[in-house]
Parts: structure tokens; sequence; C-alpha cells
């Protein structure tokens, strides 16, 4: 059994010191901003056996108390005030399907349930006079491709706590927005397809063996990268 460390914050000043040194920790983890507060509070429930409750039931901290729900609270308001709007994370995933040749943008949204989804109103600028043109056989490959895109979606979802795979979202995120930038910068797009390609071969590596060689993996890439050149 593991021994569990001494819980001895008592005030502001120990309170400060005691998240610089869980903030640092996670991020030596590799673990992002907006990933931080959950684990902090996990990291610190744990590690000191103090069986913290989330959500907590109470809403405003007790002055001078450090312990409980009031312990939870603090640590929440800690990143809030440290971080701000870098809290902030879109769960949304995005990707371009085209539609009579032409590239449109796709918003895949986080889904839990089975709920009735209007694919069209996830399609950045589909006028109503361009969905009402549409024919069915044009309707139908614009489901397919959405539904591609959502299982792949769900599928790294559920591996965002690999951070590989959270990195793998911006470079997704990355070679999508360069599709549609004034002009469309394709090849910035490709190669931010390549990162996306390559983090996601790392991290089923990872799971697999537990680890990866660098010159051979980086060798696959470039020869990926090769084809993506060409098309």
């Amino acid at each position: 059994m593991t021994n569990k460390e001494i819980y001895h914050v008592k005030n502001e000043q120990e309170f400060q010191v005691l998240m610089e040194s869980v903030d640092e920790e996670l991020r030596q983890e590799g673990l992002l901003i907006f990933q931080r507060p959950m684990n902090a509070w996990f990291n610190i429930s744990s590690r000191f056996g103090l069986n913290l409750i989330y959500p907590p039931f109470k809403q405003t901290v007790t002055e001078g108390s450090y312990i409980g729900d009031d312990l939870t609270i603090r640590i929440y308001k800690w990143y809030r005030d440290k971080y701000g709007d870098k809290l902030n994370f879109d769960p949304t995933w995005k990707m371009a399907i085209l539609i009579r040749g032409d590239a449109f943008r796709v918003r895949l949204p986080l889904i839990f349930g089975t709920p009735k989804i209007n694919i069209f109103e996830l399609i950045d600028d589909l006028t109503p006079t361009y969905k009402s043109n549409l024919k069915q056989e044009e309707i139908e490959s614009i489901v397919r491709q959405f539904h591609i895109g959502q299982r792949a979606k769900n599928e790294l979802d559920s591996l965002l706590d690999n951070p590989l795979i959270t990195q793998v979202k911006g470079d997704i995120d990355a070679s999508v927005s360069h599709m549609f930038t004034t002009p469309p910068q394709y090849g910035l797009s490709k190669w931010a397809s390549l990162q996306a390609t390559e983090k996601v071969i790392k991290a089923f590596i990872q799971e697999k063996i537990g680890s990866f060689e660098f010159t051979l993996l980086h060798r696959f890439a470039d020869a990926v990268f090769s084809t993506f050149a060409v098309c």
C-alpha cells in the first residue's frame, strides 16, 4: 500500500506553493492547460488521501478553509484566475467535405446518446438556397462524408488522455483551417495532415509496445509526405 503524503496546507501562501508545484508537474507530464484543473484536483485528492468530491456540494468558499469542498472550489478558482480564457477548449472537431467539387467546412459536434442531428446546420456557409438545390445523391454523399468524419472523431475522442492525440486535434483543425484561407494554403494543410498522421502512429505504437523508434518512424512519415506532395 502506498503511503499518503501528509496534507499540511493551512493558509493562502501554502496553498499557492502547492498549486504551483502541482501545475508544473502536470505541465512536465505534457498536459495542456485545459486538461490541468481536473487532473490537479485528482492529484491532490489522491496524493493526500483527501477523498475530495466533485462537483462540490457548496458553491462559495469558507474563509480560511483549505479542506473538503472549500479546497475543491479553491483549486478550480486558482486555474480560472491564472489562465482565464486559456482554459477554454472547443470540443468540436473540424473536417472538409466536397460538395459539387467545392470544399465546405463541417463542425463535428460532441454527442452524448443518440440525439437527432441536422447535419446541414453544421456545414459552414451552406446557404438555404444552395441546400434546397441539392440532389438526392448529393445529400447522400454529404451524409456519408459526415459519418466517416464523426466515426474517426469518436475514436480519437476516446484517446484524448494521450497528449499526442490532443495535439492531433490541433493538427487536424490547422489542416482544415489552411484550406479555407484566401487563397487556400494547401501545402500547409497537407503538412498539418502529415503531422496528425505521424502522431496517431506514435500513439498507436506507444499503446502497443510502449515506445517507438525515432528514425524508422520519421522515414515512414517522409514517405507519406512524399505521397501527399504529388497528390
